[in-house]
């Protein structure tokens, strides 16, 4: 009798083991789907001087476009601070519905519907502030944090090297024009402050 019930009680837990790893395979699954299924397609175009005189203001215009048949919901535009760290944000226009200045970006929220072939534009007054080099992602996602990266570069030069240009300082690429309709990932949350990136740079 004690044998039977041993027998019993270790294939519940067998069985019980099983049901599990499957649930937690199926949860596996579901958010793998959730946060690493393909890139929403946006087209996205980024637009500023590629170089700045310290104290001189600019605009960064991003620029988002639905290509497709279907409407597609704008969630937020991620901007990241190694490339605004060098600049004070003077102005956005749109103002965002809020602003949340989270771990190494800054994220400006605007929950908006794009119909099919529409774009919504959005343009921040820049004023230099730091000599340098100033390179950094800038995200436009879904509100289930699905995003396309683009890599946006500016020069900060001082009144005497104003014709510096991005190439002349060691940044890999001129900064007037980005362009991203190939690049993109889905967002998980960042390791130390609960929110991450991951996905294909080229917003």
């Amino acid at each position: 009798m004690a044998q039977s019930r041993i027998g019993l009680v270790l294939l519940t837990a067998g069985v019980t083991a099983l049901i599990t790893s499957a649930l937690w395979i199926g949860v596996g699954a579901v958010a793998y789907w959730y946060f690493v299924d393909e890139p929403p397609p946006f087209v996205v175009k980024i637009d500023s001087p590629d170089t700045a005189t310290n104290g001189e203001q600019i605009n960064l215009v991003v620029e988002i476009s639905n290509p497709t048949h279907e409407e597609l919901d704008l969630g937020s535009i991620d901007i990241y601070d190694s490339l605004t760290d060098g600049f004070a944000i003077v102005a956005v226009d749109p103002p965002p519905d809020s602003r949340d200045d989270i771990y190494d970006f800054t994220t400006f929220y605007y929950a908006r519907s794009l119909a099919p072939g529409a774009s919504f534009e959005v343009n921040l007054a820049l004023e230099a502030r730091s000599i340098g080099v100033w390179t950094g992602d800038i995200d436009c996602c879904t509100p289930q944090e699905k995003f396309v990266t683009t890599s946006h570069t500016i020069v900060v030069t001082d009144s005497s090297r104003k014709t510096m240009t991005a190439e002349q300082v060691g940044a890999g690429q001129p900064a007037t024009r980005s362009e991203s309709d190939s690049e993109g990932g889905d967002k998980p949350q960042p390791e130390a402050e609960g929110r991450s990136r991951s996905g294909a740079p080229g917003l």
